[in-house]
C-alpha cells in the first residue's frame, strides 16, 4: 500500500507540473530519493575531475518517512508519512531560498484543495514546511512533510 501511495503521489505532482499548477522550468518528480548526475569523465590527463557528482535539480522527491497505526480498524488506522522534498538550485541565496519555499506553499495549497488522491489515500492535517538549516549553496532545500490515511481491511464481523 506504501508503495501504490508513493506511485499515485509522483503522478499527482507530475500531473500539477502539466497543468502548470507548479510553474519552473525542468522540475522533475522522482519517488524515494533525488538521483545524482553522473560524474563527468576523466580530464585529458587522465586525472578524474576535482568535482562531486551532484543531484539532478530542480526537483522534487516523494519520501517515504514512516507509519503509524494507533488503532487498527479505527477511522484513523495506518497513517504513512510523507516528505516531498524540493531541490532547487541558484546562485543567489535569497533567489533560491525563495524557490523552495515557493514550491513548497503551492503543494501546500494543492493538497489542501485536493486531499484525497487517487480515490483511497486521504491526507490528514497539519502540513508542515520545513526549510533546512543547511543549504549546500548553491543547491537550496525545503520539505513539506504530510500524513497520509492508509485504506486497510474492515474489522471482520463476529454475531456472537
Amino acid at each position: 500500500m506504501i508503495r501504490e501511495l508513493i506511485s499515485s503521489l509522483t503522478a499527482e505532482l507530475e500531473l500539477c507540473i502539466t497543468d502548470n499548477i507548479i510553474e519552473i522550468d525542468g522540475l522533475k518528480v522522482y519517488p524515494y530519493r533525488l538521483p545524482f548526475k553522473k560524474q563527468p569523465p576523466k580530464q585529458a590527463n587522465g586525472l578524474a575531475p576535482d568535482s562531486q557528482p551532484v543531484p539532478d535539480l530542480p526537483a522534487t522527491v516523494v519520501q517515504f518517512d514512516d507509519t503509524n497505526t494507533d488503532e487498527p480498524f479505527s477511522e484513523k488506522g495506518k497513517v504513512a508519512r510523507i516528505t516531498f522534498v524540493i531541490g532547487m538550485r541558484n546562485d543567489n541565496p535569497a533567489v533560491g531560498i525563495n524557490n523552495v519555499l515557493d514550491v513548497a506553499e503551492k503543494l501546500e495549497d494543492y493538497f489542501t484543495k485536493n486531499p484525497v488522491v487517487a480515490g483511497k489515500f486521504r491526507m490528514e492535517y497539519p502540513i508542515k514546511i520545513r526549510l533546512f538549516n543547511d543549504q549546500p549553496h548553491p543547491q537550496y532545500f525545503a520539505g513539506v512533510e504530510t500524513d497520509w490515511n492508509l485504506p486497510q481491511a474492515v474489522e471482520p464481523y463476529d454475531p456472537s
